[in-house]
């Protein structure tokens, strides 16, 4: 028997549906991804993209970019600029707000100065304790030198003495 039915029409998304998709978009963008690789996974056309980022930030995309091109969002003003070489990260709800306190405060003049400058003192103190001069076992250093004076003075046990004390402890107790 042959089904006779129209084919169900595909519903459109749910409210929710909708906030979940731009959230995708939004990161994807974020992470360099172009409109048509983004179109391609939502299964939207690009210019459909590009009408939801306009839609949610009220910004106006250049459509003739350079070539290879993609978009970054860009914190403090939520407007894309072009960029063909670069890194874009993701920060943990925590680190942006702690970021962002510090920025309000006057402590970086904006939230990609902060994140250089933290990054940069980061790689400079794993540079620093990587080098020659970085002695990371100076606790020790007091430590060592208490036991090689003991041993100097003769204020130490063979192994076998050792063993035959911890013997005798064992021995006590049972």
């Amino acid at each position: 028997m042959v089904d006779e039915r129209a084919p169900a029409l595909a519903r459109g998304l749910t409210a929710h549906g909708r906030v979940l998709r731009r959230g995708r978009i939004f990161a994807r963008l974020r992470e360099g991804w172009a409109y048509d690789e983004i179109a391609a996974h939502e299964r939207l056309t690009a210019e459909r993209v590009r009408q939801i980022v306009r839609q949610k930030k009220g910004v106006f995309l250049f459509r003739n970019s350079v070539p290879y091109c993609r978009p970054n969002l860009t914190v403090e003003t939520g407007r894309f600029s072009w960029y063909q070489r670069g890194m874009s990260i993701t920060l943990t709800p925590e680190q942006e707000t702690w970021i962002k306190a510090h920025v309000a405060s006057g402590d970086f003049a904006s939230v990609e100065e902060a994140a250089r400058q933290l990054i940069d003192d980061r790689i400079a103190e794993l540079a620093h304790d990587a080098g020659d001069d970085h002695d990371d076992m100076a606790w020790a250093k007091p430590l060592v030198d208490e036991g090689l004076a003991a041993l100097e003075r003769g204020d130490f046990i063979t192994l076998e003495e050792h063993r035959a004390r911890n013997a005798a402890r064992l021995a006590a107790r049972k």
